[in-house]
């Protein structure tokens, strides 16, 4: 069931469980007992002790403007073939201004260096955008009025990100802002979108109504990524044909000829473009609770639309009848309507932190038209074929629980079940992952090891066997200096081609990063 680089794995996991208990002993032998401070009861006399004034605390005036930020590396290298397969240079800048008491600017902005400089012919080199590969990202950029009419109104209008939903990172309920998957190991990323966001409080309640006028699609990761979250879609060595030649049935063999598609955006009216979210939270106790509702488009596309044709290359009658033929398809794939009730919980007991989330989905029933052409010597014969019933209408529930605990000697425990991944629609496509995080801290800070981040996914338990998937990212991180940061870690994956991860396997990474924040 595993492919052939398990043992390369299994060295990495081996590797990180080593140095993981090298550095614990190191630390565990630090007596701080042994530290003492230099006797100075020599230098005064107890009467001649200077008195020391009391300074007076002057609370310093806050800043109206604020910059700060970071800087991070990030160069990956492929296990498989040892390509280097991402590299990105961020500068992230975030400023934030005070102009008065009840109002607040924030922007964020990323610019970077990104991926490789995308260069085919020699007159690309005098195109410096496309040798650099530079970005500019505003992640957010809004402002907000405070007591808008009344004391207990706020207002935010501008770029921004809504962060629904109380998991970490896994969130069926955060359904307005769009994914932004474009690295697939920063799972969790959204990007920000246009809106207006109202909050009311009113004692121990607070509601939030969301207005979002422009629609924006998810951004998807790259192709050596498209099987972990398309549908699985393979064009038949032959088929056997009743219509061409009526009466009989024609094998005819395929070779796979252009595949295209066409993405149709919502109609830009106030009927189809807009999106909307309702969220009301009450605190009880230790816990937080919301009620969400959210009306949008799904930032992931369907098929709505296929067209297949088949240029017929070569007829025969004997010595047996067949026919050889090329194929093309064309699709048509369109964002349907999104509605979704969430609810979110989120709260500690002794200590340990709980939470969950589950979001029920509405959908509407989505069908895909499909149209056949056979072409002969120049002539075309047209079928239309019955539609294919791609989403249904029943009501389907993605979940995730999870907890987390801070232990003794700085280790730290994070673990997460999740119902229904972020492509998985309808009632039958949702499976199982299980999500762990186990890291240890080091007292002063500095060092920090995940020993055993990852998860797995299970597609059906009856056949675990050929439907069983798993990720490991050990991660060792480092801060020399104040903060600044090293990390060095390993993306690792495996498992059966049914499941989502198991379909990319060849994409094993290790890294290295460096992080700046100022």
């Amino acid at each position: 069931m595993f492919n052939f680089n398990s043992d390369m794995k299994l060295r990495v996991f081996a590797i990180t469980f080593l140095i993981f208990i090298s550095f614990e002993k190191i630390y565990a032998q630090q007596d701080t007992s042994l530290i003492s401070l230099p006797d100075t009861s020599f230098l005064f006399s107890a009467e001649e002790f200077p008195v020391v004034e009391e300074p007076v605390t002057v609370l310093p005036e806050e800043p109206k403007l604020s910059v700060f930020g970071y800087i991070q590396t990030d160069d990956r290298l492929k296990f498989y073939g040892g390509k280097l397969n991402h590299q990105e240079y961020r500068l992230d800048v975030k400023l934030e201004y005070k102009p008065f008491e009840r109002g607040k600017l924030f922007a964020e902005v990323w610019l970077r260096s990104y991926k490789f400089p995308e260069i085919y012919n020699i007159s690309d080199l005098s195109e410096k955008k496309k040798v650099l590969n530079f970005d500019a990202d505003i992640r957010e950029a809004y402002f907000d009025i405070y007591g808008l009419f009344t004391k207990n109104l706020d207002i935010r209008i501008g770029r921004q990100r809504i962060a629904w939903g109380t998991a970490d990172k896994l969130n069926p309920t955060d359904n307005l802002n769009p994914y932004d998957m474009e690295d697939i190991w920063d799972f969790g990323r959204h990007l920000g979108s246009n809106a207006i966001k109202l909050t009311y409080y009113a004692g121990s309640f607070t509601f939030t109504g969301v207005a979002i006028p422009w629609f924006t699609p998810a951004v998807l990761p790259n192709s050596e990524w498209t099987a972990a979250y398309m549908p699985s879609f393979e064009i038949p060595e032959k088929l056997v044909d009743t219509s061409f030649i009526s009466g009989v049935a024609l094998p005819i063999y395929l070779t796979p000829g252009n595949i295209s598609d066409t993405l149709v955006l919502p109609q830009r009216t106030i009927k189809h473009y807009p999106s909307f979210g309702l969220k009301a939270q009450k605190s009880i106790g230790n816990f937080n609770i919301s009620l969400s509702y959210s009306y949008g488009r799904d930032a992931l596309p369907l098929p709505t639309e296929m067209s297949t044709t088949l240029t017929i290359d070569t007829f025969m009658l004997a010595p047996e009848l067949r026919a050889d033929a090329t194929i093309d398809i064309r699709t048509k794939v369109e964002f349907p309507v999104m509605k979704v009730i969430g609810l979110d919980f989120a709260g500690s007991v002794k200590g340990i932190g709980i939470w969950g989330e589950a979001a029920c989905f509405l959908p509407q029933k989505n069908y895909m038209k499909r149209y056949l052409h056979y072409t002969l010597y120049g002539v075309t014969i047209d079928s239309v074929l019955s539609d294919s019933l791609v989403l249904d209408n029943k009501p389907y529930v993605k979940f995730v629980v999870g907890l987390d605990y801070t232990f003794r000697h700085g280790f730290y425990l994070n673990f997460q079940y999740l119902h229904g991944f972020v492509n998985e629609r309808g009632p039958k496509e949702l499976n199982d992952y299980y999500i762990l995080a186990f890291e240890w801290t080091s007292d002063n800070g500095k060092l920090k090891i995940g020993i055993l981040n990852g998860g797995i996914q299970v597609n059906n338990y009856k056949k675990i066997n050929s439907n069983f998937a798993w990720i490991y990212m050990p991660e060792i991180s480092y801060k020399p200096m104040d903060n600044a940061e090293l990390i060095l870690g390993a993306h690792l994956l495996d498992g059966s081609p049914t499941t989502s991860f198991g379909k990319v396997t060849k994409n094993d990474d290790i890294y290295l990063k460096l992080r700046y924040s100022f």
